[in-house]
């Protein structure tokens, strides 16, 4: 019984948490069927290629976040640039990146004392009004939480997933086939 009651509220929190973030996008696909590139693509533009440009934003609230340290990744490895490509948000969180030649797709990880590394992939060169998300640690610890689960405090989290940073506690099988 305590089970199937625990599989009912993660389904339940997993379907809650999929309507806000639908609702939050806007609601239903964007206008140009590339859901690759990260937000919403409504409010995104091309630029100049090898350039990224876009807005450091609470993850949850979607408020500028200012003094968060922005770094490109190697979209293909996650690794960084070297030398590294870095940016500090000012206070309306806005941040512009000239890229390496040839470079077509990046990621991009967003630090900040008080929340946690955020990481991002797949914007493409030439994107303007981009959004660069940032977890704070009350929405990874709410999440941790509502799982049951414990987080790895040494790993970053992907912006809309927390893949990767969940440790389990206990491993028990679910079914037996």
């Amino acid at each position: 019984m305590r089970t199937t009651k625990f599989w009912i509220l993660f389904f339940a929190l997993v379907l809650a948490l999929s309507a806000t973030a639908f609702f939050a996008c806007g609601g239903g696909d964007d206008d140009d069927d590339d859901d690759d590139a990260g937000g919403d693509d409504d409010d995104v533009s091309e630029g100049e290629p090898g350039t990224l440009h876009g807005f450091v934003r609470d993850f949850q609230t979607k408020t500028p976040v200012q003094d968060a340290d922005v770094e490109i990744l190697n979209d293909e490895t996650g690794d960084p640039f070297d030398p590294p490509i870095t940016a500090t948000s000012p206070s309306n969180g806005e941040v512009s990146f000239d890229l390496p030649d040839g470079v077509d797709k990046v990621g991009v990880k967003v630090t900040k004392s008080g929340s946690t590394d955020t990481v991002q992939f797949h914007f493409d060169s030439g994107l303007q009004n981009e959004e660069f998300l940032l977890v704070s640690n009350a929405t990874k610890d709410l999440v941790a939480l509502s799982l049951g689960k414990e987080l790895d405090e040494t790993k970053s989290v992907f912006a809309g997933a927390f893949i990767g940073a969940i440790r389990l506690t206990k491993i028990r099988p679910v079914a037996r086939w």
